[in-house]
């Protein structure tokens, strides 16, 4: 894919050019508008495929606290 694009799709997930602008640019990079079209979903994140961490990785840090470790964990709680 043509970096032009990938850095076009960087600015407008980054809230530098809004959609349609994203879509004219596209669409002139693409040479047509249904050539955008099949680009898009190329270029969109997919969440589900996102590396996980193993419950039993060595790196993690955990522990089970009880209620009272609840209570003072709440009283530091801003809203």
């Amino acid at each position: 894919m043509d970096q032009r694009i990938i850095k076009l799709y960087d600015r407008f997930t980054h809230g530098d050019i809004n959609r349609r602008e994203f879509l004219d640019r596209v669409v002139e990079l693409a040479g047509s508008s249904a050539g955008a079209m099949a680009l898009l979903p190329l270029l969109q994140n997919n969440y589900a495929k996102a590396e996980t961490v193993a419950a039993n990785d060595q790196q993690l840090a955990s522990a089970f606290g009880g209620k009272a470790d609840i209570d003072r964990t709440c009283r530091n709680v801003r809203f």
